[in-house]
This record gives structure tokens, C-alpha cells and sequence, in this order.
């Protein structure tokens, strides 16, 4: 009797008795591509919790990481670009069920501090640090580390569940507002994306600002590339105000193709030559490029008034301005000798810039309030006025052609919503009193 029944259970096990629990069979069946995604959340997860310490860490007496990427655009991507190449610290862990899964992220605190003084001087604004200071951190860092870990499950995957959200986004904020935010961060950070690639070098005496310059193909195509850069990670809202932060960020192998391949189809000079991509490319490695941006929910998505924190300045409601602004600009086309279509396509980038330059007069002529106008709060701090600038390389060119063979005209036009998200972003930050 025995002998029959532990026989007729081997049998059974041989047969593929399921290693996970009955309730489980159907969550465990998850494919390659759904088991990739839940390691890609969890590792995300990591890197913003290792991104709110490697911020936090202390530098010299009252300022810390976060105060040094705070003061400068460039120090702020350079530190993105570093913590998104930061690789988990071994492969990722999942439970019974393979419906729960951890990563782990581990960075040293060496490493950090190694990474801030190789920081290029010339990026430094309002803060700086002495490499006194900075040996003295290296020093007393020894074999000390950072590490976090993120987890991500089957019944976790939805980032923007009414749940996962702050307390304060929840009671605040309309779901779309939540949506229009990221939408908000994601454009300013792909234009601190941009900003980056333009600071690249080509070879040693030409830029990627340069080699754009040459052809609006080049400079369109290089704007298209920083546009199509995907987000890192989730968004991460602040919990205390309603600010989120999104980093986006490109693979500098594949920002130095791209580049090759503009070069091939439209460039025509000498001072940049295939080689030199070639070279940047196959030093390129895995190095990232990375920009970040912050947004706010618009005003018609809030549930209650819009303000900083309890007891912080409140905003003016949005002012009546159209949604989008349009300018036009002119220019003659002065032909010398027999080449009459550089001459022509001078004259379209002269009207172009033209346009661009009355638009920003216009912008900033538009009334915040009655006393205030959006000029007067650019020059409030210059990381307004910087943000200014990449709201203005939003703007598109919508159509430029060359009228009776002698004059060229061009026009221009921006969505103001993202102005004035802009401007809340700001006020939020800063605590800035509009009257």
C-alpha cells in the first residue's frame, strides 16, 4: 500500500507538479519583456533614493551636493549623467513567485567625491569648493559606500497609482495635472539635454554648438535628436510641494552616430572630418548624457489654490494670454559674386534669428499681474533668466521663404502655457512674492 502510493507520487512530481502555489500559476508566467520592465522600475527606484543621498552629502561646512548642482546647469546634468551609469551591485532578486523583484544599488562614497573633483572649474557659479576640502572627503571616506534598494511587483507596476502619490498631490492635483507636470519636466529637460551635447566637443577647436551652426540640417536634426531622448526612471514628486523632477538621457555612443550621420548627409567643410566621430565614438564607452527638468501642475488642474507651502506666497491666477505667440522677422539677401544660394540661405537664418529676437521682447512684455510684467521676474535671479533662455529654444520656426528674389522673412511661434509653468516653478522655489 505504501510502495503504490509513494510511487503514484513520484510519478506526479516527474509529471510537473508546480513548484509555486496554486493562486500564483498565473502571476509567475510573466515573459522576458514584463520581467524586464519590473527590473527597470526597481532599478529607477534605487537610483532616486541613491540620488536624494549622494544630494544630501556634506561638502564643506553648510553646503552639500545638492546646494553645488543647484547653483549650475552644468554641474546639476553632470551629476545625472553619474548616477545613471551607476550599475546594480549584482543581478536582481526575485521571490517564490517571480512576481516581486529587488535591485540593489551600491556606490562608493570615494567615488562621489572623486567624481566632484574632476568637475570642470569653469562650470562653477554661485558655489564653489576648494580641492582642499575635497581631499580632506576623499580621505575620510575610506571603504564606506552608499546603497539602496528598489522594488517593483506585478501589483506595483502602475507609478501613478491615486496610492503611490504624496499626500499632497493626491488632495491637490487632478490626475491630467499630474500628466501635464511631467510633460512640463520633460521639455526643460531635454533642452538642459541639448544644452549638453552643444558643449561637446567634436575635435579640438570645434564644439557641437559650432558644427550646428553651420547648416540649420545639422542644427535641426541635433534639436530633433534632444527632443526623442527617453526618460530614466520614474518621476519623482516632491512630497512637500507640487514640483516633480524627470531626468532624461541619451547614450553618448549614440548621440556621436547620430552626429556622424548629419555630417555625412549635410556638412560640406573641412574643419570637421569623419575621423574625428569615429575616434569619439569608440572612446565613447558607456558614458550617458543626461539632462533634468522640473515642472508644476497648471493652475486649471488644481483643486485648491496654488501655493508654495502652508503660509507660502500665492500666485496670481493665469493671465489672459494667447496660447501661442508668433513674431516675424525680415532680412535682405545681399548677393556677392555668383553664389546666390548662400546668400539666400544667410538671409533666412538673419530673419529667423530676427524673429526670434522679437519674440522674446514680446514674451517678456506679457503681464504677470499689473505691476509685474514677465521681464521683471527673469531678472529676479539668474536661474530664472537661464530657464528663460531654454523656454525660448522651444520656440519653432512654422515657415520662412525668399519673396521677390531680394528679401528673405521667416516666423516663429511658442506655447505660452509652458511660460507660465515656468514662471510657477519658480515662484514656488524661490518663495517669491508677486504683486
Amino acid at each position: 500500500m505504501y510502495r503504490r502510493i509513494l510511487f503514484a507520487a513520484t510519478v506526479f512530481v516527474v509529471a510537473g507538479f508546480p513548484a509555486t502555489p496554486v493562486w500564483a500559476r498565473g502571476l509567475s508566467a510573466l515573459g522576458r519583456d514584463e520581467k524586464a520592465a519590473l527590473v527597470a522600475e526597481a532599478t529607477a527606484e534605487a537610483r532616486a533614493q541613491i540620488t536624494r543621498r549622494i544630494r544630501a552629502l556634506p561638502i564643506d561646512a553648510g553646503i552639500t551636493v545638492g546646494d553645488l548642482a543647484a547653483s549650475s546647469p552644468q554641474i546639476d546634468a553632470s551629476l545625472n549623467a553619474f548616477i545613471v551609469v551607476i550599475k546594480p551591485a549584482g543581478p536582481p532578486r526575485w521571490d517564490a513567485t517571480d512576481t516581486q523583484v529587488e535591485v540593489v544599488v551600491e556606490i562608493r562614497l570615494e567615488a562621489v567625491y572623486h567624481w566632484l573633483k574632476g568637475l570642470d572649474p569653469s562650470h562653477y557659479r554661485s558655489v564653489t569648493v576648494a580641492a582642499a576640502n575635497l581631499a580632506e572627503r576623499i580621505a575620510e571616506a575610506g571603504d564606506r559606500s552608499i546603497r539602496q534598494v528598489g522594488r517593483a511587483s506585478v501589483g506595483g507596476k502602475a507609478p501613478k497609482a491615486v496610492d503611490a502619490l504624496p499626500m499632497l498631490w493626491r488632495t491637490s492635483v487632478l490626475p491630467e495635472g499630474v500628466r501635464a507636470a511631467e510633460d512640463s519636466a520633460r521639455t526643460y529637460a531635454r533642452c538642459n539635454l541639448l544644452r549638453q551635447i552643444k558643449l561637446l566637443r567634436v575635435n579640438a577647436g570645434v564644439t557641437v554648438e559650432d558644427f550646428a551652426a553651420i547648416s540649420k540640417d545639422i542644427a535641426d536634426g541635433i534639436d530633433k535628436m534632444a527632443l526623442a531622448a527617453k526618460q530614466q526612471g520614474k518621476s519623482v514628486l516632491r512630497p512637500r510641494e507640487l514640483i516633480v523632477d524627470v531626468t532624461v538621457a541619451k547614450p553618448a555612443r549614440d548621440v556621436y552616430t547620430q552626429l556622424r550621420t548629419l555630417h555625412g548627409q549635410y556638412y560640406k567643410g573641412t574643419a570637421v572630418t569623419d575621423g574625428d566621430f569615429a575616434l569619439l565614438i569608440e572612446t565613447a564607452g558607456s558614458a550617458m548624457l543626461a539632462g533634468a527638468g522640473s515642472g508644476v501642475p497648471p493652475g486649471r488642474f488644481l483643486t485648491v489654490g496654488p501655493q508654495t507651502r502652508a503660509g507660502g506666497p500665492a500666485l496670481p491666477r493665469r493671465p489672459s494670454w494667447p496660447v501661442k505667440l508668433s513674431a516675424t522677422g525680415k532680412a535682405g539677401v545681399a548677393i556677392k559674386g555668383k553664389n546666390v544660394a548662400q546668400a539666400k540661405l544667410k538671409a533666412l537664418r538673419q530673419a529667423e534669428s530676427t524673429a526670434r529676437e522679437d519674440l522674446a521682447r514680446r514674451l517678456r512684455e506679457l503681464q504677470i499681474t499689473a505691476k509685474t510684467c514677465v521681464g521683471d521676474f527673469v531678472c529676479l535671479d539668474k536661474r530664472i533668466d537661464q530657464a528663460m533662455t531654454d523656454y525660448l529654444q522651444t520656440a519653432r520656426l512654422v515657415g520662412a521663404k525668399i519673396y521677390d528674389g531680394t528679401g528673405a522673412v521667416a516666423v516663429v511661434e511658442i506655447h505660452t502655457d509652458e511660460l507660465w509653468n515656468m514662471i510657477v516653478l519658480w515662484q514656488r522655489k524661490l518663495a517669491i512674492r508677486i504683486e
